[in-house]
């Protein structure tokens, strides 16, 4: 009996020490991953602070845009709300939006613009003949 106490407690022991093994906790490794880690941090950092930034002209062109836009709309408020040519050589005006507009609902208002058809219509006999009467000619 003695044997076997002692085979059991060999295994026993065995059996601790490849479990301490397989969970045992490597600290040199662990530093090395956090050593990786930061000289990975590092390395972004440098690269976004020494990443020379192209020339940019952007603020430049966002004036000259903004002073255009400025321009372009004094102009159309200008062809909106007054009265001026067009082509004069021609004889084409242009006059207030507002003052189109009335004009365009006086026109359309108007009793000569009725409905009407464009083209002639020819009346259309609706009532069919009776079998054996001959088709009149128009």
């Amino acid at each position: 009996m003695n044997s076997n106490n002692s085979n059991h407690q060999t295994s026993k022991e065995e059996g601790t020490s490849s479990s301490q093994g397989k969970n045992s906790f490597s600290w040199p490794l662990f530093w090395v991953g956090i050593g990786m880690f930061i000289l990975f941090l590092a390395a972004i950092t440098l690269v976004l602070l020494w990443n020379p930034q192209p020339a940019s002209d952007d603020d430049e062109r966002a004036l000259l845009r903004i002073k255009n836009l400025t321009a372009l709309n004094k102009a159309n408020e200008e062809k909106l709300t007054t009265y001026g040519w067009v082509d004069q050589s021609q004889g084409f005006l242009h006059i207030p939006i507002e003052r189109a507009m009335e004009l365009e609902r006086e026109a359309l208002n108007s009793p000569s613009r009725k409905p009407h058809p464009v083209y002639p219509i020819a009346p259309i006999d609706l009532l069919p003949k009776p079998a054996g009467m001959p088709k009149t000619t128009n």
